[in-house]
């Protein structure tokens, strides 16, 4: 299944997966571990 939390790490350009309020939300409800890095 992908994930674009291993999408991210693989490109290694994690912040390009937060461009914009609509994507992070929904990147955060479909990536657990995204909500745990930010909360780091």
């Amino acid at each position: 299944m992908f994930s674009c939390c291993h999408f991210c790490t693989l490109i290694s350009n994690v912040i390009s997966c937060y461009l914009t309020i609509w994507q992070k939300t929904y990147l955060v409800n479909s990536c657990p571990e995204i909500r745990k890095g930010m909360a780091r």
